[in-house]
């Protein structure tokens, strides 16, 4: 369950980190029964703990509703409809190989091993990364058996160093709201020289996208598939991914919303500037457009923290997902977070 927890934490508090889950009853109602668990996981802003009550409603077997209860967070949580139901199917799904393997059936080791396409599965243990998530949200690990069937997808893939590939230790994956059935996820490997690097690719089914730093793959992959940018949510999380996903020279461009998504040195050096970024961030601020978006926030680049105003063009205009910066403002210069880049497609940490 952590999996669908982590997505159901990320949507109600998108720059909040999913951390636990812990059971909190049972009722019995009607035909079923209302289950009652706490999401536990830390704030953005404050590094503080962060809980919400959530009940699944469950009757005649089948997830039907999701409901947030009590919690502590200084803005109430909330799912928009079309999440809700993507996180009940999500629900439903596990329930069902979870009965399937206490049965002892092959479909659990279908869903396993990830054969149909679907969401990565989760594992029972998590293993350290040298490298901050592409972009921040409900990112979750995916189990061994999972990332041995996605690597075996991978392999004879267009990706140009299937060294790279063969070397893939683990994985983790957090689902895209934008795209239908789609999931971000990052392979660790190593460099021909034995240096740390991620490979990051969108999965969509088993369709492979891999990203390389420029533009071109996310707008080929947005006219293949469809870009659905119809809330909020979708258009926030698809700013994060589209600016991450893309750099100029030997830097990307990052969207701030919080000090604790950037790497940040030990030094005591570091404090100030770390304070300064804690007072001059915060989420993205989105309004809608007839055709567009416009996503108000802040964007570190080459040590240049910015507030920047981004037009983020929706489905039905020429180029969906075509995101142009019509503002910007220098709040604060060098800013020490370490940084990573694509170089020759796999993400490397750098030095500015």
């Amino acid at each position: 369950m952590d999996t669908v927890a982590s997505a159901v934490f990320f949507a109600a508090w998108p720059t909040a980190t999913y951390r636990q889950l812990t059971f909190g009853g049972v009722t019995r109602a009607g035909s079923g029964v209302d289950v009652r668990v706490r999401l536990h996981g830390t704030s953005a802003f404050a590094d503080g703990p962060l809980w919400t009550d959530v009940v699944l409603v469950i009757r005649d077997g089948r997830v039907m509703d999701l409901r947030f209860g009590a919690n502590n967070g200084v803005v109430p949580p909330g799912l928009t409809t079309s999440l809700v139901g993507s996180v009940l199917a999500e629900i439903s799904k596990e329930l069902a190989e979870s009965a399937a393997a206490s049965r002892g059936t092959s479909s659990a080791a279908g869903a396993t091993t990830n054969r149909g396409g679907g969401a990565p599965a989760a594992p029972s243990a998590t293993p350290a990364w040298r490298l901050q998530p592409l972009m921040p949200g409900g990112w979750y690990q995916v189990s061994e058996d999972s990332t041995r069937g996605i690597t075996t997808e991978l392999t004879g893939t267009a990706f140009p160093d299937q060294g790279a590939v063969s070397r893939i230790r683990f994985m983790r994956a957090l689902p895209l709201p934008f795209y239908p059935n789609g999931y971000l996820l990052e392979a660790e490997t190593t460099t021909a020289s034995g240096g740390y690097a991620l490979l990051t690719f969108v999965r969509i089914g088993r369709a492979i996208t891999w990203l390389d730093g420029t533009s071109a793959p996310i707008y080929q992959l947005n006219e293949r598939v469809g870009l659905a940018l119809d809330t909020a949510e979708q258009a926030a999380a698809y700013v994060r991914f589209f600016c991450a996903a893309i750099q100029d020279g030997r830097d990307r461009f990052v969207m701030v919303e919080a000090p604790q998504q950037l790497d940040w040195p030990e030094s005591s050096a570091a404090v100030p500037a770390r304070t300064r970024v804690r007072d001059a961030v915060g989420p993205l601020d989105l309004s809608a457009g007839s055709a567009t978006w416009e996503a108000r926030g802040a964007m570190l680049h080459q040590g240049l923290l910015s507030s920047v105003t981004l037009r983020v063009h929706r489905r039905g205009t020429e180029k969906p997902g075509f995101i142009e910066m019509v503002d910007e403002k220098v709040l604060a210069e060098n800013i020490p977070a370490r940084a990573s880049a694509f170089v020759d497609a796999l993400r490397q940490e750098i030095r500015r």
